[in-house]
């Protein structure tokens, strides 16, 4: 992605509107975590590879409770 990278893209979305739930995808999560940096505008990440059931569950973490 040029011009920055996803922790930057979800700042800046979740600048926009505090309430937008994010999920990065990422093949390593744990490059993430090591950096120091919180990536305090994602909600969730999923790791790759993943399958659709991952996906399914995320996705019901992140709906509203009725």
């Amino acid at each position: 992605m040029p011009g920055m990278n996803g922790d930057e893209l979800a700042a800046a979305v979740k600048a926009l509107d505090l309430n937008q739930r994010i999920v990065m995808i990422t093949a390593y999560p744990e490059l993430l975590a090591a950096s120091g940096t919180p990536l305090v505008a994602v909600d969730l990440i999923i790791k790759k590879p993943f399958d659709l059931e991952d996906v399914r569950k995320i996705v019901t973490k992140l709906l509203p409770k009725s």
